[in-house]
């Protein structure tokens, strides 16, 4: 990439517009990231444009920082349905907090990345149902994370804990429908 094709990118004339430009840039995939945070391919096509805002930077010879802020996220080795939920969404939460107060690249990317692997985690948990529901999932159309948790508190008041335990005819329809699309996220990480 050149300079030219960089400032293309950026939809700017002047190198001197281009940090101010590159920060609308991380700002608005901060904003998508943030709201769509349950789509592996957005978050995927979001992490490629930050990338690619490295390689601009790069380019244009602008100064940023390269250090990660490291953390960690806890793994969801719990086969209970209502811990893996808690852990998912006090990962999803910490990422997302991560992601809404720091503008480094490198540090939006890592995040990304760990978003992208506590989304895979709690998908690969879920049991494959066969079902032919496919005209009502839309991977884009997450269940609420209150409905959800209420279901899976109902879930447990009858008896239903584990994973493993998920039948197609014990649970209600809109429950079904959110584990044939983590079925499908699982399916895309494969």
């Amino acid at each position: 990439m050149n300079q030219i094709e960089a400032l293309k990118f950026l939809g700017i004339d002047s190198i001197l517009e281009c940090e101010e430009a590159i920060e609308n840039k991380i700002f608005e995939i901060k904003q998508e990231i943030i709201s769509n945070c349950h789509v592996p391919q957005l978050i995927l096509a979001k992490q490629k444009k930050l990338k690619h805002l490295v390689s601009i930077c790069e380019t244009l010879i602008i100064n940023f920082k390269k250090e990660n802020e490291k953390f960690e996220i806890e793994p969801l080795n719990s086969e209970s349905m209502l811990d893996s939920f808690n852990l998912y969404h006090k990962n999803r939460a910490l990422i997302l907090q991560k992601i809404a107060s720091n503008s480094e690249l490198h540090v939006l990317i890592f995040c990304s990345d760990l978003l992208l692997q506590n989304l895979r985690t709690w998908a690969q948990k879920w049991p494959k149902l066969e079902i032919q529901m496919k005209d009502d999932v839309k991977l884009s159309k997450e269940l609420e994370s209150v409905e959800m948790l209420r279901l899976i508190k109902e879930l447990n008041r009858n008896n239903i804990l584990f994973f493993n335990d998920i039948e197609s005819n014990n649970i209600p329809k809109n429950f079904i429908i959110e584990i044939i699309r983590l079925n499908q996220i699982a399916t895309f990480f494969k």
